[in-house]
């Protein structure tokens, strides 16, 4: 009953974060599907922008991340006004910073595209997409702020429905702005940016009327009636939280942005294709992104059950065991999947033969990077949680900031390996990083049986 009860436990928490992560995969494999109407040149010139955009949007999340945890600990405390105070304090910022950058990028659009490694047949309409959606970066950064605000203040559904409606408008302009369907004019890559801008903007406008309400712990007409304003208090708290976390993301977001560099390099048609299957392995990396935060739960509820001396030792590592065989599981069932899915994936973007065969070894690699990656990532949520002491986790970022862009431009440019070449680099990434949380995982916990003893 126990085993059956542990199972269950896992599962309810591991759902809800797989349909999140699973949607947005999605979305952005029909997205690359639409652009794909424009050629193999359309997709690899939308994969040129994004690199850059993850970059940007990362530190963005950082400091939002930051601002959400402190407003999590005044709603928890109850403190009405110095939650709403580091709400708009961290709006004002957001707003500020975001239209700098934007600035900046429609400026430096022909720059950040070169150094982007922009193809001859991509790069003009790499410019355009890069200008319209990082010149409004600002809804995107405001999206992120007023979800994670929600979150925290207990509304996940409110949050999962301003998703929602992002994910369905921005397939449907797609659809009718691309190629001019139903009368539409015909934008192209213009179009598939303007449909990113008006779903982000559409998902914010409801986030706005939540958060209206008066009723609302944090509330936008409550700090209008109470006229709260931000203050450079608030602001300094956010950026200690920011500057405590920014070495953890700055180099996994550096090495994967010159990765892309890196890969972009092997040519237009080329990237394309390892954009197609790179998008496959995210969907993998839904599944493993669920487990480390289902492990990350764990943590915290046997964390606390341990300092009040109602869980076992044996009961704690028994769920470890469980969650990571499960992970163990869904790689193996993942990978399958990916391997037999491969052609007829690819053949959604396009059918000439050359791309199916390229397709499918790359979705071979992916497979195998995804049986390092899922397992590796309910470690990494152990680690992260403090179930470890936390020695190599440094050394895990190293693999993707360091280890897979040196690989990558080892393999593509030096060896002229190509796209393989690329996906070598990953897989030896995943793998270098699960050997470390596992050696990490285990040096804990022999420790821990020694303390015991």
């Amino acid at each position: 009953m126990e085993d059956n009860k542990s199972k269950s436990n896992i599962i309810s928490r591991l759902l809800p974060g797989i349909i999140a992560e699973l949607c947005a995969v999605i979305t952005i494999i029909i997205d690359y599907i639409m652009v794909a109407a424009l050629g193999t040149a359309g997709v690899s010139a939308v994969a040129v922008c994004i690199h850059p955009t993850l970059f940007i949007t990362g530190i963005f999340s950082v400091f939002i991340t930051a601002a959400g945890v402190l407003i999590y600990g005044c709603i928890s405390g109850e403190k009405r006004d110095e939650a709403n105070g580091l709400f708009i304090t961290a709006v004002k910022t957001v707003t500020a910073a975001s239209v700098v950058i934007g600035l900046l990028i429609v400026v430096f659009a022909n720059q950040v595209i070169d150094f982007c490694a922009g193809q001859v047949d991509t790069h003009d309409m790499a410019v355009i997409y890069l200008k319209i959606t990082v010149g409004c970066i600002l809804l995107s950064n405001l999206l992120s702020l007023f979800n994670i605000t929600l979150q925290r203040a207990g509304k996940a559904r409110k949050v999962f429905a301003a998703n929602l409606i992002y994910y369905i408008i921005n397939i449907v302009l797609d659809y009718f702005l691309i190629t001019g369907k139903c009368g539409f004019p015909e934008l192209g890559i213009k179009g598939a940016a303007i449909a990113t801008v008006i779903a982000t903007a559409a998902a914010l406008l409801f986030d706005i009327v939540i958060l209206f309400g008066d009723s609302n712990f944090v509330s936008i007409a409550y700090i209008f009636k109470n006229k709260i304003k931000g203050s450079m208090e608030y602001l300094g708290s956010i950026m200690n939280g920011f500057k405590k976390s920014i070495s953890d993301t700055i180099l996994p977001r550096t090495g994967a942005f010159f990765t892309g560099v890196a890969a972009a390099r092997m040519g237009s048609y080329e990237f394309a294709i390892y954009t197609v299957c790179d998008c496959l392995f995210e969907a993998a990396m839904a599944f493993g992104t669920a487990f480390k935060e289902a492990a990350e739960e764990f943590c915290e509820d046997l964390n606390d059950e341990e300092q009040q001396g109602n869980t076992h030792p044996d009961k704690t590592g028994g769920y470890t065991k469980k969650l990571v065989m499960y992970g163990i599981l869904a790689a193996f069932i993942i990978g399958g999947l990916m391997i037999l899915l491969a052609k007829p994936y690819c053949s959604l973007f396009c059918a000439e033969e050359e791309f199916l065969e390229i397709g499918f070894d790359a979705c071979l690699f992916g497979a195998i990077a995804t049986l390092f990656m899922v397992p590796r990532m309910a470690l990494s949520g152990l680690v992260d949680e403090g179930y470890t002491e936390k020695k190599l986790l440094s050394a895990g970022d190293i693999c993707t900031g360091i280890v897979q862009p040196i690989a990558c431009v080892v393999f593509v440019l030096i060896l002229k390996e190509g796209i393989e070449g690329a996906h070598y680099a990953m897989v030896l990434a995943q793998l270098i990083w699960l050997i470390i949380a596992v050696i990490d995982l285990v040096s804990y916990r022999n420790n821990r049986i020694k303390s015991k003893e």
